[in-house]
């Protein structure tokens, strides 16, 4: 005999059902969807707002120098991803390889120097 495993809305109807959680998460989750409502209609007066004081051009070029720098970003992370996936069967230099080397020739030379 097999026993089956309460589906997601069998838990969420056990969890609701429990008489300290119902009423406090309701208004938590009503109180989060009314602050996101107010957050958008801030940010769309105040992009209208500075629309209107700078010009929207200057908002447009700032938006464009933002994608850009953001698609750089995406890119060398995409470069670095590419290059530790072409390394990925050779060793690495490890932190112990590392700190070996400059023990063993980096840091006698610099006392003699």
């Amino acid at each position: 005999m097999t026993i089956d495993k309460p589906s997601k809305t069998e838990k969420l109807r056990a969890f609701l059902r429990k008489p300290y959680v119902r009423i406090p998460l309701i208004l938590v989750v009503l109180l989060y969807a009314g602050f996101v409502v107010v957050l958008i209609f801030v940010a769309i007066a105040s992009l209208y707002t500075l629309g209107t004081l700078v010009g929207i051009p200057t908002i447009q070029l700032v938006i464009g120098t933002v994608s850009a720098m953001g698609t750089l970003t995406s890119a060398g992370v995409a470069y670095l991803l590419y290059r530790s996936s072409v390394r990925g069967a050779h060793p690495m230099l490890h932190w112990v390889q590392l700190k070996n080397l400059v023990r063993d020739y980096i840091l006698p030379f610099h006392w003699f120097g």
